[in-house]
């Protein structure tokens, strides 16, 4: 019988590609023939991973600077999608939820389609709050019905005055403008199927399109998903471990961990993200580094190679085969830290970046006691007690190992592979 074809479009960020990367895999051990597209250049990382890649013309949200509104509409390069599908023929489509022009095109391609996402539901439901605020339910005024419902209308105001300026400044160049006519272009039906004033991330966020998340139910707030919303489980591929060492800083980072291992020292990563590129943790453990030689650490985000006998600063790091040697991790509350933190059971301490998701994530960690979580910058000191309780006490590592016991079905029940059957047995 022929192998199932799933076309994979992706974005060019780095964590959610790995995310991505991860739930191929899976489908690939089941059997399905998984082919990767991008409008950004991702084919060595892909192809890295032994996975079919095409690369797709390539797009921009900035239509603003674009000359007029048709070239615009042109610079969104989604039409080539066309072209890939005729060719390849697959039998279904899994496409990044931000990527939204070629969202729009495969509707009328006439193919099984899912959106995935590496968020957690952003939706407006019932006791939830916005995923950008850091807000816990159930806890002060913040967190409670009216609290929430305050949060919503201050959120929905900015983004309603974010789309409408731009609407008026560019004359039908903003991006969400351009977006409305590439649908009206291609008879794409979007009154009634998509929401945006009060949607997170994405400038429409479509209503009766499957939308998987790469998360667990049990990570989030307890809360109702919207019908099209689903839960397929964190993916972290562990075979990542392989390009990991053929990173540039993979030697200087394994002497490292092993002379600390050598001496029976406490490992602590310090991720810089990739959405933030502040000197504010490197500073910070440089300070450490000057005063404090309690603990060993791997920091990454600096801006070049530099290193003391407790401390070693890097502009990048092989993470997951850091995070194998690691007794804690410091980082800004980036999702897919955060899960691969998780996977491999690492106590986490979550200094809030404040940027997208990241107060959102920081909370639900916070929440369900599997991190600590700084929601405005700790000074030295502060940082130097938080890592001392949570290494000495013991217990949030014990609750992590407790905690992804719980989750372990989303693989064992195959979670995304049963969805992917639904959805393919839907269309025939």
């Amino acid at each position: 019988m022929k192998a199932t074809c799933i076309l994979i479009l992706t974005t060019g960020l780095k964590g959610r590609l790995h995310s991505t990367l991860a739930l191929a895999d899976r489908l690939r051990q089941a059997a399905h023939r998984v082919v990767f597209a991008s409008p950004w250049d991702c084919a060595d990382l892909v192809r890295d991973h032994q996975f079919e890649y095409l690369q797709l013309q390539a797009t921009t949200r900035d239509t603003e600077s674009c000359a007029s509104p048709k070239e615009a509409l042109e610079a969104l390069g989604a039409n080539h999608l066309v072209e890939v599908v005729q060719e390849l023929a697959p039998d279904m489509l899994l496409i990044d939820f931000e990527l939204a022009p070629h969202i729009i095109i495969a509707q009328t391609l006439d193919l099984p389609i899912a959106l995935i996402s590496s968020w957690f539901d952003g939706s407006r439901s019932p006791g939830l709050p916005p995923l950008s605020a850091s807000t816990i339910p159930g806890l002060g005024w913040k967190g409670s019905g009216l609290g929430i419902a305050v949060s919503w209308w201050f959120f929905t105001a900015r983004r309603w005055w974010h789309f409408y300026s731009k609407r008026l400044r560019w004359q039908g160049k903003d991006y969400r403008s351009v977006l409305s006519k590439l649908a009206h272009q291609w008879g794409v039906e979007m009154e009634g199927r998509t929401r945006t004033y009060d949607t997170f991330a994405v400038p429409y966020l479509w209503t009766d399109l499957p939308l998987w998340s790469m998360n667990a139910l049990e990570n989030d707030f307890v809360h109702t998903t919207p019908p099209n919303f689903t839960y397929i489980g964190p993916m972290v591929l562990e075979s990542r471990q392989l390009s990991d060492a053929r990173h540039p800083h993979y030697h200087v980072v394994k002497a490292f961990i092993e002379k600390v291992e050598q001496r029976g020292g406490n490992l602590i990563y310090v991720s810089g993200s990739t959405m933030d590129k502040s000197a504010e943790l490197p500073a910070l453990i440089r300070q450490i580094d000057e005063n404090d030689h309690s603990f060993y650490f791997i920091v990454g985000g600096n801006d070049r190679v530099l290193e003391s006998d407790h401390a070693l600063f890097v502009e990048t790091a092989p993470q997951l085969f850091i995070l194998q040697h690691s007794d804690l991790v410091v980082h800004h509350g980036g999702i897919n830290t955060i899960n691969e933190c998780l996977h491999y059971r690492v106590p986490m301490v979550i200094i809030s970046g404040g940027k997208y998701d990241q107060p959102g994530c920081a909370a639900r960690m916070d929440h369900h006691g599997l991190a600590s979580v700084c929601y405005s910058p700790p000074n030295a000191s502060e940082l130097m007690a938080l890592i001392t309780e949570i290494i000495t006490g013991g217990a949030m590592a014990r609750h992590m190992e407790t905690h992804q016991k719980a989750v372990r079905y989303y693989a064992t029940d195959e979670i995304l592979e049963g969805a992917v059957q639904a959805l393919l047995a839907e269309k025939k």
